[in-house]
């Protein structure tokens, strides 16, 4: 699983050995907040907004070295009744986080084969599929195993057995070091990322970022909170190209309490494959064996935000590009997310509005696909960036509720245009929703509930004016059920 076919080179065991070997202070057991933890975003981003918080928060999985710093720099006399409810939940996931030990089981059914136009909340891909995983710290490493079964695979080749979401690492001064298949999400957007999202199975990989990332740990002449975060990975599924590898790197920085900016950068690399005699098109001027086919995209965003009179305003956006002289590509081909979120405290709740809208517009190309990486910016069918793909433009409203025992109700309205300039090319390029226009309306809704210390159940159900099809299966109207149970 974390082998690049070159070499004999195992990242797992580079990592491994760079955890037993540079750890120098201790590991929590889960030593960040993982891509797709909603709910601990959103208290991160009720105090950041406030100003209680220096580190940034566009760059995930966002690490608890760092939250931990702020939290225990923050004077809790002096905070609202919103900040308070805020601090006072951060408090407790860390607390949970800190646990030496923890086993977690996760069971979903769905009534549909996959997930589709998902956004930060959403990791499962699939239908039904089940979860176990186990997580292990001590002074010097921390260790996670995760076992997914998936019950209903409509991926070629994809696997009904995963370890998406397992890592080792380690620490080297104020740096993580460590190897893994990790979910990331590189922006401001709360439905969308553009470069970086959970839409994908995270590629596995060896990886370094910075431990804590706040203002508080800076000398006096470097008082702002910064974040790196640097990533070579493999792209281990049959593809159009040899040995064909994911690498990227992301630099977050807050040099105001109310201003974060972000420059991330990815890089899909290999050696084209020539097609055989007989499958080789008479028309066509087949690449050479050694043909280089490197992808790369590059996006900026920025994000304001500031409290006041008790409401946390922000306002977001990200920009994407393809770089590289060998497409001669334009200006034309970009892609362009801008959203706007509002957070507070009515009828008992906590809550967060969020309006986010977003474009991938081409120009004589398609910004994720590429003519010698046949399978495009994807892995297993599905965008690394944004859910709804290229040539296509997005509007969501959305709403996230939290009550202070625990329970949670999130909802979502949008509408899509698909595919809207109808590129047709053959596959594995193309767009995973089909080479037609598809215009539909859609909706989510869900509910999380504790049922004891260690279990929450949580309901969905969503809806699809239109059919989508994705792998050749449809995907329609449906719902799940979730069960958590953590030890």
């Amino acid at each position: 699983m974390f082998k690049v076919k070159s070499k004999n080179f195992s990242l797992l065991q580079l990592g491994t050995a760079v955890a037993l070997l540079t750890a120098s202070c201790c590991v929590l057991a889960e030593p960040w907040v993982p891509a797709g933890d909603e709910r601990t975003r959103h208290h991160l981003q009720v105090l950041a907004d406030s100003g209680e918080l220096t580190l940034p928060l566009t760059a995930w999985p966002v690490m608890w070295s760092g939250i931990k710093s702020e939290l225990d720099a923050i004077k809790v006399g002096e905070l609202s009744k919103q900040q308070l409810w805020s601090y006072r939940y951060l408090r407790h996931a860390l607390e949970q986080a800190m646990r030496t030990n923890t086993t977690q089981i996760q069971l979903r059914a769905s009534t549909t084969p996959a997930s589709a136009l998902t956004g930060f909340d959403n990791t499962f891909r699939e239908g039904s599929q089940s979860r176990i995983s186990t997580d292990y710290s001590n002074n010097s490493f921390a260790l996670k195993i995760q076992h997914e079964h998936v019950f209903d695979t409509i991926v070629e080749n994809s696997g009904r057995y995963r370890y998406d979401g397992s890592y080792i690492a380690g620490t080297l001064n104020n740096w993580v070091i460590g190897a893994g298949a990790i979910d990331r999400w590189w922006g401001p957007g709360w439905q969308s990322s553009l470069i970086l999202s959970n839409n994908a199975r995270p590629t596995p990989g060896i990886f370094l970022k910075r431990k804590d990332t706040s203002a508080h740990t800076q000398s006096q002449f470097w008082q702002i909170g910064w974040d790196l975060s640097i990533f070579l990975g493999a792209m281990t599924e049959t593809r159009a190209v040899e040995n064909a590898r994911l690498s990227g790197a992301r630099l977050s920085i807050k040099p105001f309490s109310f201003l974060e900016l972000g420059v991330s950068s990815t890089q899909m690399s290999g050696k084209a494959i020539a097609p055989a005699a007989e499958e080789a098109d008479d028309n066509a001027t087949p690449p050479p064996a050694d043909a280089v086919s490197d992808n790369n995209l590059q996006a900026f965003d920025w994000r304001l935000g500031k409290g006041i009179a008790g409401i946390q305003a922000g306002i977001y956006q990200q920009q994407l590009k393809r770089t590289g002289d060998a497409l001669q590509t334009n200006s034309q081909e970009t892609a362009n997310l801008t959203g706007v979120e509002f957070s507070f405290t009515q009828w008992g709740l906590s809550n967060r509005l969020v309006l986010e809208q977003e474009n991938t517009r081409n120009g004589e190309l398609s910004i994720f696909d590429h003519p010698t990486q046949l399978h495009g910016y994807r892995r297993y069918g599905r965008n690394m960036g944004p859910a709804m793909d290229t040539a296509s433009e997005a509007s969501s409203f959305s709403g996230s509720h939290y009550l202070d025992i625990g329970h949670q109700f999130s909802w979502r309205l949008g509408k899509a245009k698909l595919n809207n300039d109808n590129i047709a090319l053959e596959k594995p390029a193309g767009h995973p929703y089909g080479n037609s226009t598809v215009t539909l309306d859609f909706a989510t809704i869900k509910y999380n509930l504790p049922i004891t210390d260690s279990t929450q159940l949580e309901f969905g159900l969503h809806y699809f004016s239109t059919p989508l099809t994705f792998a050749d299966h449809q995907l329609d109207s449906g719902g799940y059920i979730h069960i958590n149970i953590s030890l």
